[in-house]
Order: C-alpha cells, then structure tokens, then sequence
C-alpha cells in the first residue's frame, strides 16, 4: 500500500526529483545523514493502525484506519533558493506533498488520505527533518 503512496509522490513532487523512498531508506539516512546535495527527501514510513470491532458473526470484517508518515528532509542549499530560512523551504515541500496526497483515494482504500498531525523531527548534518502524518481505512476480511 505504502508503496503506491511513495510512487506518487515521486511522481507529483518535482522538488524531490524521484528521492522518495520508504522505511528502510529513512533508516539509513538516520544512520549515515544524506549528502547534502541530495536534498530534499522525503521518507514514507508505517507509523500505527487501528482496529474497529469485528462486525461479523462466523468470519472477519473489521475496518482498519491506518496512520502513515512522510519525513521530509530539507538542507540549507534548498532555503537559499527559495531565500529563506529551511523553515520556509519545509513549508513548500509540505504544501506540494499535501496537494499531491489530501484527497487521493487509492483504488485498495476506503476513504481518500486525509492529514492527522505534523511535526519537527530535528536537525542532522545541517539538514531540517520534518514529519506529517496522514491516515486512510482499509477493511479486513477473513474466514475461519
């Protein structure tokens, strides 16, 4: 699922000029930070899900609202473009990553991706990390 959420912003953001990727390259970027001309990046993560009560007798069929984030990672190069600080380049990358996902409704999903929260993750190697997250509801299905 996750996938078609970092396809689709490599397709719609032109600023991370294809540098989407999911968890396993937010965790690497955490270890060894990125080159700072490989700015900005964004990172598709799982962050939680949450269940409704079965509504079945005899089988499964439970809605799941799931949360995912996407960390963007902007360097001080992309605030001098943009001639101001990495706080105003971050805000970009925000507004395009919303306008690319609020309202998209993957053809696996129930609801369209709506955002829940964001937040400042920090600074590393010169770099600004920010967090959105965003939620969409799946539904589960099994038979004993």
């Amino acid at each position: 699922m996750l996938s078609d959420v970092i396809a689709r912003l490599a397709a719609k953001v032109p600023a991370f000029s294809g540098r989407v990727s999911g968890a396993a390259g937010h965790a690497e970027a955490m270890e060894h930070a990125p080159p700072l001309s490989r700015l900005p990046m964004a990172f598709v993560v799982p962050l939680a899900d949450a269940a409704e009560p079965n509504t079945r007798i005899g089988e499964v069929c439970q809605r799941l609202h799931v949360h995912f984030g996407v960390v963007l990672v902007v360097g001080p190069a992309q605030a001098d473009a943009l001639g101001g600080p990495q706080a105003v380049a971050i805000e970009g990358l925000r507004i395009a990553v919303r306008t690319a996902l609020l309202g998209w409704q993957p053809s696996w999903a129930e609801t369209p991706i709506t955002a829940t929260q964001g937040q400042y993750l920090g600074l590393l190697n010169q770099a600004l990390w920010w967090g959105d997250a965003f939620t969409f509801t799946i539904t589960l299905r099994g038979t004993p």
